[in-house]
């Protein structure tokens, strides 16, 4: 293997393992919460989430100015955008279900014919 392929192996293996270290300690230090993986970015309704908590400014944030301009986007196990309605308020009030329709009534059955007469 020549001396390059081996400095980037070297540089990449390096790179990864202090991002897995990260990772772990960020998870660890945020008490086990899963939400730490989760982001989300709507600029429609003006809101980002990063790990459970809203960032309330992110245009000094250079990255997440790019994203929000890009549209929305939604990264974890659940995408929370539903939770909101278009002003941003949370908790909207749901639609009223639509009622079933009425089942069809069954006809009579045919009488059976007189036997005998």
């Amino acid at each position: 293997m020549s001396n390059a392929k081996k400095a980037f192996l070297a540089v990449s293996s390096g790179m990864l393992a202090l991002g897995l270290i990260l990772m772990a300690c960020g998870f660890a230090l945020s008490g086990f919460s899963l939400d730490v993986f989760t982001a989300t970015v709507d600029p429609t309704r003006d809101r980002v989430v990063l790990g459970g908590v809203e960032v309330d400014d992110y245009d000094e944030l250079p990255l997440l100015k790019q994203i929000a301009e890009i549209g929305q986007i939604g990264i974890g196990p659940e995408d929370d955008f539903d939770e909101y309605d278009m002003e941003g308020d949370a908790d909207p009030t749901p639609p009223p279900a639509p009622e079933a329709p009425a089942a069809p009534e069954e006809p009579e059955a045919p009488a059976a014919p007189e036997v005998g007469q």
